[in-house]
């Protein structure tokens, strides 16, 4: 019989589901000094954000502890590379919070637009007003949401439902993906910015999406529009936001995340034109029992040995093969997030070959690596080296491997083909010594780059000037060059670059790089 220890509010509906397996449960709130002391009587751990499972719990209940499951999305509260070195699968519930949160997208939108809010405060202040709170419908109104992954959706269904016309930017979702939802894709925020009456953000937040509204991107929209935010505090930045209202330029905003949880500074809370909740997307009777069945019934599936698809972590590994595969986890990874924020387009296949000594690791995982990196930074939900392909299939991404050929130079090599449509593009790395990860090809071009830190990647002819025209750009604008690397297949023919820079490059900066003659692309990457 298997025993599972909860250890923080979960509602009734998921412990007597266990109960009904036949899973001995125990419900109750441990210390820490207690966690650890019985953790290893309990075959998993059901668990919210107070309970602290540090490696030191995770040492303490091996062998037996098989499962952490986390009710809810979060698990910064987990060393999940400690559950990994110890052979532990961790597991969260991100599917349990979709309605509720779009529901509750939908209700500020009217609650903003109709002035709710200041009705029932002019009510319970017994003053009858009415010319003050003349509104506005959303019958006819441009929404723009970005982000339409599993909650934009749903915004979308009851967006159309209102009879509101649906523009949406995901530069990786296609739009055939959307066709269904009454949403027209556009390509860029510098399209939609100007078009919506109100916007609404339905994105994780990664280095990608932070602060990707600001200054810039809220004096493109236009003048009156609203805001909408039930994603992540900082994909908007306050100030920004702030003065926008405050000049004008937009008419309100309805806020459930904040830049920090409770707010450090209220001032943008406290305008009359702004509606604030406190991150309440999730706060209802139905997503909690959604949320308890949903990690209940992974766990379950967990203990039973069966395919689980919200694992955080990946499967133990021999100590030794773990040290010689983890290198190559970390290099194909980081090539992920390189040819994503590369290609910047929805992907339609994937293609890697492994060359050398590498073929003889389980490189099933390092395939697993690359496809978590290009789409970890874009999805709302974890992508780990367990379901990263499942998710790439379901999302319409075929993903082949192959093993031998030349590596050239290179002893090891993994080299992957992306295809876009009719596109085409190509990365290879390797390890130096074992242990460096290094890019070593771009479409063919030899390259020589850590994959790490700022990185510039032009597309370029090779013609003399062009290396100190960049170097003076990016000299005035007080960003120093690390290192730089030129590709080329003949004199003065194509050729790639690229530049490890200290300090992100503003995009006026890539603008002005641009604008060189002779200069055909030009990247900016983030790892």
């Amino acid at each position: 019989m298997y025993r599972i220890w909860i250890t923080e509010d979960l509602d009734e509906i998921g412990i007597e589901w266990l109960r009904e397996k036949g899973v001995e449960v125990e419900y109750s709130r441990p210390t820490y000094e207690e966690l650890l002391e019985r953790v290893k009587e309990f075959d998993a751990l059901i668990v919210r954000t107070n309970t602290r499972v540090t490696e030191e719990v995770i040492a303490r209940g091996v062998p037996r502890l098989k499962v952490v499951g986390r009710a809810g999305v979060g698990f910064d509260n987990i060393d999940t590379d400690a559950a990994t070195r110890y052979g532990v699968l961790v597991l969260n519930a991100p599917y349990g919070y979709m309605i509720s949160t779009a529901e509750l997208t939908i209700g500020l939108m009217l609650a903003l637009l109709r002035k709710i809010p200041k009705a029932d405060l002019y009510m319970k202040n017994e003053q009858w007003k009415k010319r003050e709170l003349l509104g506005a419908e959303l019958y006819g109104k441009v929404l723009g949401i970005i982000g339409v992954g599993r909650i934009g959706r749903q915004v979308a269904i009851r967006a159309n439902a209102f009879g509101m016309r649906v523009l949406g930017y995901d530069p990786y979702i296609r739009q055939e993906d959307v066709d269904k939802y009454g949403v027209k894709l556009l390509s860029s925020l510098e399209e939609l910015l100007p078009q919506v009456d109100i916007l609404t953000l339905h994105v994780p937040l990664t280095e990608e999406t932070k602060y990707m509204i600001s200054e810039r991107e809220l004096r493109l929209m236009k003048k009156g529009a609203f805001i909408i935010n039930c994603s992540r505090g900082k994909v908007i930045k306050s100030s920004a936001l702030y003065k926008a209202i405050v000049e004008g330029q937009i008419a309100g905003a309805a806020l459930d995340v904040h830049e920090s949880e409770p707010p450090s500074d209220w001032s943008l809370i406290k305008l009359p034109q702004v509606i604030a909740t406190p991150h309440i997307g999730s706060a209802t009777y139905e997503a909690q029992q959604k949320v308890a069945l949903e990690v209940v019934e992974e766990i379950w599936m967990a203990l039973q040995g069966g395919p689980v698809r919200s694992s955080i972590n990946m499967p133990s590994l021999p100590p030794e093969v773990y040290a010689y595969l983890k290198p190559y986890l970390y290099l194909s990874e980081k090539m992920g997030q390189f040819a994503g924020q590369w290609i910047r387009k929805p992907v339609d296949e994937v293609r890697l070959t492994y060359i050398g000594d590498v073929v003889d690791l389980p490189y099933s995982l390092i395939t697993a690596a690359f496809i978590k990196g290009i789409l970890d930074p874009v999805l709302g939900e974890p992508v780990n080296y367990i379901n990263a392909v499942c998710m790439a299939k379901e999302r319409g991404i075929s993903v082949t491997e192959n093993v031998g050929g030349q590596g050239g130079e290179f002893t090891n090599l993994v080299r992957v083909e992306i295809r876009v449509g009719k596109e085409y593009y190509e990365i290879a790395g390797t390890l130096i010594g074992r242990n460096i990860p290094k890019i070593v090809e771009i479409d063919g071009f030899r390259v020589d780059v850590e994959p790490k830190g700022n990185i510039i990647l032009t597309r370029h002819i090779d013609r003399p000037g062009m290396i100190g025209k960049i170097g003076t750009i990016l000299g005035e604008r007080n960003i120093n060059i690390a290192n730089m690397y030129v590709g080329r297949k003949e004199v003065r023919g194509e050729a790639v670059m690229t530049l490890c820079v200290d300090e992100p490059v503003p995009q006026e900066v890539l603008d002005g790089i641009r604008s060189i003659e002779g200069f055909e692309r030009v990247d900016f990457i983030s790892l």
